[in-house]
């Protein structure tokens, strides 16, 4: 009977395992290919449009997130992290979902000409109107994407997400072509939601019924509130500097921040996208064993390190080269803020890895009141540098040298949870930003004399990692070994499967 036991358990560890494998295989693959496709169609629209067409859709942005917070309430995570979900649980949530996107539509639909007149833009008020369509066909889409996450199912979402992207950049790119400006934006972000919820249906193994019982709320409402509240914080923080700046230095500013800022969110996504498919529901199952907590919170720690360093220092030293060559001289303005917000790139990955692992323990009241403090803060030193009179680019600075601060925080108040040392944090991370900075460096001063702007970019491409990967090798670094051993483990052909979980 022990004997029995102790099999289960390790096969039920080795399911794990084989699962977050493929969900950081699936995820890195399908990340990569959707930033790669979006940075396509997104540099050749960007040489059509102008920096004022990004800046209107960048006004916007505020309302948007507040209103995607607004739609799922905090819930969808908590399904994520419930032990035993029930269908009822899931048709409740899925319902608030869709009533609330209701609301919120039509609430935004007649507050548009009051935020047309707050910018003094006439353009936002059907703009604003189109582009706020994407509520109501998004909230009903928030459970099926949950419950996938929830059964790592990430091979689908991948696919998901590829075909969302490949088909909205097609809808923007004719928009754009035909003269259709910033309402190609509108139509390309619109087309990704409606791909995507339609796709989610299609994968997901979960229907809605009609049965309005939304008493299981009750016993998510503790979690879920704290979640959704904090979440409207961060979204008011994160996009009022995008108001801020399109207040104060006007749309043409804003469309540079933002056009730096959207390059670097390019490489922050493919690092969060891989950890948001595996660390929740990863950490879930791991939480009530504190030693291999320990364990899995460390190796999360350093595959971050592990990829996240060399990623956003590469996006610093090839900044000028790539803006130059992809998006034209009108976009020359761009590249210092997106050097600079490759800081908040960094520094974003570590986030969502700590928070993951914050909320998975019950750590939602931290959570929120670490962000209305934090933000608070950040939001006094946005103000400041502006009162002083200081350049966009100072204002800029100011939001990532405090998002960077936020970075520790959270490190600070998930460590006596998870337990971890500083010497290990340190241990495990250290090396790779080491190895990232010196290969960085290197390949910076082999290309700094060269004129022609594709020839450095390209030798930089290949000296960077190159270098990094050459130093890793030579210090027989773990992660690198298990990185290529995981690689080689699901890319072979399909052999002995282990049973899954279908509890999981």
């Amino acid at each position: 009977m022990l004997k029995t036991k102790s099999k289960q358990k390790r096969l039920k560890k080795s399911t794990l395992k084989e699962k977050t494998a493929q969900g950081l295989l699936w995820g890195g693959v399908s990340n990569i290919l959707q930033q790669c496709i979006g940075m396509g169609f997104g540099i050749v629209i960007a040489r059509i449009l102008t920096p004022d067409d990004y800046g209107l859709i960048a006004m916007l942005a505020i309302f948007s997130a507040i209103a995607v917070a607004f739609i799922d309430g905090g819930f969808s995570y908590v399904l994520i992290k419930k032990k035993n979900l029930q269908h009822r649980d899931c048709n409740a949530v899925f319902w608030f979902s869709a009533l609330m996107g209701l609301g919120i539509y039509l609430l935004l639909f007649f507050a548009a000409p009051l935020i047309a007149k707050f910018y003094k833009q006439p353009e936002l008020l059907s703009l604003s109107r189109l582009l706020f369509l994407g509520f109501l066909v998004g909230c009903i889409g928030n459970v099926h994407v949950a419950i996938m996450l929830k059964n790592m199912m990430t091979k689908q979402i991948g696919i998901i997400n590829i075909f969302a992207v490949l088909s909205s950049g097609i809808a923007g790119l004719l928009m754009a072509v035909n003269g259709y400006a910033y309402w190609g934006l509108v139509v390309q972000q619109l087309a990704h939601i409606v791909i995507a919820v339609f796709l989610r249906w299609y994968f997901s193994p979960w229907r809605p019924t009609f049965q309005f019982d939304f008493s299981p709320l009750r016993n998510m409402i503790g979690f879920s509130l704290k979640l959704f509240l904090t979440n409207i914080i961060v979204n008011v923080n994160t996009n009022l500097s995008y108001t801020l700046m399109g207040k104060f230095y006007g749309k043409t500013s804003l469309g540079y921040y933002s056009q730096g800022y959207k390059w670097v969110s390019t490489g922050s996504l493919l690092i969060s996208g891989m950890l948001n498919m595996v660390t929740a529901p990863l950490a879930s199952q791991v939480n009530d064993d504190a030693e291999r907590q320990l364990r899995v919170v460390r190796k999360m720690l350093r595959f971050t390190a592990f990829v996240a360093f060399p990623v956003f220092m590469g996006l610093v030293i090839i900044a000028k080269d790539f803006i130059g060559i992809t998006l034209g001289d009108k976009w020359l303005p761009s590249i210092p803020f997106m050097q600079i917000i490759c800081i908040w790139g960094l520094c974003s990955t570590f986030i969502t890895l700590f928070v993951h692992f914050l909320l998975i323990n019950d750590r939602s009241s931290t959570y929120l009141y670490g962000n209305l403090i934090f933000c608070s803060i950040q939001m006094l030193v946005l103000l400041l540098v502006y009162c002083l009179g200081a350049g966009i680019i100072y204002f800029a600075a100011g939001f990532v040298a405090t998002s960077a601060c936020s970075a520790v925080f959270w490190y600070i108040k998930v460590q006596p949870i998870l337990k971890i040392k500083n010497r290990q944090a340190f241990v495990d991370v250290f090396p790779y930003f080491t190895v990232s900075g010196f290969s960085a460096l290197a390949a910076w001063l082999a290309t700094n004399r060269i004129d022609a702007a594709w020839l450095s970019i390209l030798l930089k491409i290949i000296l960077m990692p190159s270098c990094y990967f050459a130093v890793l090798r030579l210090f027989n670094s773990v992660m690198l070994k298990e990185t290529v051993e995981m690689l080689k483990n699901q890319i072979k052909p399909p052999g002995n499967t282990a049973p899954t979980d279908k509890n999981q």
